[in-house]
């Protein structure tokens, strides 16, 4: 291995370290307590909006028989 070689490889290897070190940074790994809140916070949210659009539809469709019926 020459020079340049053993340069360009420290350099690449330097480069992984801080790339790992941005992701880590970036995606922090998070305790079980945490995680756990996270995805049921998640589901919550998600839970209330399927009903919140099941709602909305549900009364869009009420108005439009409404509509029909009444002319």
């Amino acid at each position: 291995m020459n020079q340049n070689e053993t340069e360009r490889h420290f350099q690449q290897r330097n480069l992984d370290k801080d790339m790992a070190e941005a992701h880590k940074n970036a995606f922090p790994v998070l305790s079980k307590k945490q995680a756990s809140r996270r995805y049921s916070s998640t589901v919550v949210l998600g839970t209330m909006f399927v009903a919140l659009c099941t709602l909305i539809a549900t009364l869009l469709g009420g108005a439009e028989i409404w509509m029909i019926e009444n002319g």
